[in-house]
């Protein structure tokens, strides 16, 4: 065997010895969760559950709890294809060469709208066929529950034919807030908390109820957290500093005790009506 042969088998040999080892490395060392001693003093997880469990520090603060953070708090799965399988569907087909298909497909969108809403919020699919889809104006979603679905990745385009730059706008109505206000009688709410006193909790809400928490903050608050002085990208002749103003959540309420005042669990405030769109894609 020459010297370049030599060098080629040796070569191969290390490969397959790498590999093997990884396969070993991959049997010998699974994956293992988080050990207790391994975790941090404010969140570590449950031992019995896995789920993370999140101590109070200071006067009751904790470090914020992000789970819910995602498509509908993690409470439902996203849709899949399965998923509309049954659903009312219109097919779109495309047209010749330089032909405008926006009044078309927005009739489309308009039908599925009207079609009655399941249990999961969905309506109905507009199916765009293998193609390219010309428009001149923006598409418009004005109600929740519209599935906009193509053929496979990369064979429905639309062409911006027109001068937009947004190709779809998904909008609901305008969001209403209750005349009323429920004071919350909590002198201090710690950072993290799923629970504050409101007067008359009992008689004012049900669980389920959509609500706004909403904070009025001033000055002294803002420069408190270090938020009074940002300058823009380094340029320290701007301040785009926080203002006095007022903070507004959107929160579910899951449970309601009538001990105390009433204790809202996970939320309370302003009643609220909610328009935006959902369920929709």
């Amino acid at each position: 065997m020459d010297k370049f042969g030599c060098f080629v088998h040796h070569a191969l040999q290390s490969f397959e010895q790498l590999s093997f080892q990884n396969q070993q490395q991959a049997i010998v060392y699974p994956y293992q969760p988080m050990e207790q001693q391994q975790a941090s003093k404010l969140v570590f997880p449950d031992p019995q559950t896995g789920h993370l469990m999140y101590q109070e520090y200071n006067d009751g603060d904790k470090i914020i709890d992000f789970s819910s953070v995602g498509f509908l708090e993690g409470r439902s799965a996203i849709p899949t294809s399965n998923g509309l399988l049954n659903l009312p569907t219109i097919i779109v087909y495309p047209k010749m060469q330089g032909t405008d298909q926006t009044d078309e497909i927005q009739q489309a969108i308009d039908t599925v709208g009207g079609y009655p809403a399941r249990k999961d919020g969905l309506r109905g699919v507009v199916h765009f066929a293998r193609g390219t889809y010309r428009l001149k104006s923006c598409l418009h979603i004005q109600t929740s529950g519209i599935i906009l679905q193509g053929a496979k990745d990369g064979d429905t385009v639309f062409e911006n034919k027109g001068e937009m730059n947004t190709l779809i706008k998904v909008r609901g109505g305008a969001n209403v807030l209750a005349k009323k206000r429920a004071p919350i009688t909590d002198a201090t709410v710690p950072v993290g908390s799923q629970e504050i006193h409101v007067k008359h909790a009992v008689k004012r809400y049900n669980v389920g109820d959509l609500v706004v928490v909403a904070v009025q903050f001033n000055a002294t608050w803002v420069k408190d957290i270090g938020m009074d002085v940002i300058h823009p990208k380094g340029d320290t002749s701007k301040n785009n500093g926080w203002r006095p103003g007022r903070l507004e959540h959107l929160r579910t309420i899951t449970a309601i005790w009538r001990r105390l005042r009433g204790i809202v669990h996970f939320a309370s405030g302003e009643p609220y009506w909610d328009r935006k769109l959902a369920v929709c894609g």
